[in-house]
């Protein structure tokens, strides 16, 4: 395998390890995205029933006061006013509670809202039937059943409302903490998985690094250097305690048997030298 070649799978196996990490943690960051999302729009739905049912509540106790009001002004010619704005808080209920009910999505709320129709029934007949005393003049019965039969109805129908108001509070608290307990894990999903991804490609450089460095023995520039100086004729660099099974251990050994195999030689020259010129001297 030459270089090129080693360097290429290294830095693709880097690559597609960076390209998975990456693609994870995207996945994560968009998964966290949605559920804070979700927490915004969750948010938004139970404030708008609270606020809604907050509003039925505050027509009915104003349609309680005014239809009393009616009463109280009969005898002075003020009664149809107060009638009148009896009826508009009424139709301004309807409209509120036709708002809320595509909001509703549990067999719960719905069964509340059941409970929250069937008394408005109950208050607007009430209503209704103190309002046709009033018109008929009846207004000893008229003030009989509004202290007698109102009451109760009335009490009946605000704590028709409470309990829903109740009830979503609860539910709204369950939904915040399961979303927050969502989003706890995807933080420490994120914050791990990055620490974990860490620790792999700090491995995999190490390993990386080990493999290529190991069998070298040394610094490839290093390497280059001593095998430049022996290629050159250099063979008095010495190599101290080389890695071993390297090339720098094998190189050592290369340059001291070079060197023994060139001091071989040199002194069979003098000896044959010597020999050559004892022969001439005869």
């Amino acid at each position: 395998m030459n270089k090129r070649s080693l360097k290429s799978i290294v830095i693709s196996s880097l690559l597609a390890i960076i390209i998975i990490i990456t693609s994870v943690q995207l996945f994560l960051f968009y998964e966290l995205y949605q559920t804070r999302n979700g927490l915004t729009k969750l948010l938004d739905v139970h404030f708008t029933k609270f606020e809604l049912s907050e509003n039925i509540l505050n027509n009915i106790q104003s349609i309680g006061t005014n239809l009393r009001d009616a009463l109280l002004t009969y005898k002075m010619g003020n009664s149809k006013e107060y009638i009148g704005k009896v009826e508009k808080l009424r139709n301004e209920i309807g409209e509120i509670v036709t708002k809320l009910e595509p909001l509703l999505t549990s067999p719960a709320e719905k069964d509340l809202m059941e409970k929250i129709k069937a008394a408005r029934s109950a208050y607007i007949e009430i209503q209704n039937r103190i309002i046709s005393l009033l018109n008929e003049g009846d207004l000893e019965v008229a003030s009989n059943e509004m202290a007698n039969i109102f009451p109760p109805i009335y009490q009946s129908y605000v704590k028709a409302i409470e309990d829903f108001t109740a009830f979503e509070e609860k539910d709204f608290k369950e939904d915040v903490e399961e979303i927050k307990h969502d989003i706890s894990i995807l933080y420490n999903t994120i914050i791990y998985s990055s620490i974990f991804y860490i620790i792999i490609l700090i491995a995999i450089a190490y390993f990386t690094l080990k493999a290529v460095f190991k069998p070298l023995g040394g610094e490839p520039e290093e390497v280059k250097d001593i095998l430049g100086n022996v290629a050159e004729g250099n063979l008095s660099i010495k190599i101290d305690n080389p890695t071993p099974d390297s090339v720098m251990e094998y190189t050592g050994k290369m340059i001291k048997e070079l060197s023994d195999v060139i001091q071989r030689i040199r002194a069979s020259a003098d000896t044959i030298s010597a020999a050559a010129e004892e022969l001439n001297s005869t």
